[in-house]
């Protein structure tokens, strides 16, 4: 490819606090949702400089383990941070418009 001529193809994915996707997220925040909750069991109101709300991923235990090809015990050991990253990866490549399984074994 010749200088000036470089392309980018994007997707995008995520997930948020009350929401499982970007189009959730968004009709939150156009209807001024509250995405945050209280929660006392990580840090109690005793201590006062601690926030006690926190902004919850839902469905955080749910991962589908076999379509990743990854064994359900080691899934059960992997942080939660990591299932979800393999899931918006995922998610990202099919928005940016390609097939995930086209590209296996490609240097994208």
């Amino acid at each position: 490819m010749a200088d000036g001529e470089d392309i980018v193809i994007s997707g995008v994915s995520g997930r948020f606090p009350e929401c499982h996707n970007i189009d959730e997220f968004k009709e939150a925040l156009l209807s001024n949702k509250v995405l945050l909750t209280e929660d006392e069991r990580r840090f109690p109101r005793a201590y006062k400089d601690v926030p006690y709300t926190t902004g919850k991923v839902p469905d955080i235990e749910k991962f589908d383990a076999t379509f990743f090809e990854i064994h359900s015990t080691q899934a059960n050991f992997m942080d939660p941070r990591q299932r979800i990253l393999m899931e918006v990866v995922y998610e990202a490549i099919i928005d940016a418009g390609y097939n995930p399984k086209e590209l296996r074994g490609s240097n994208t």
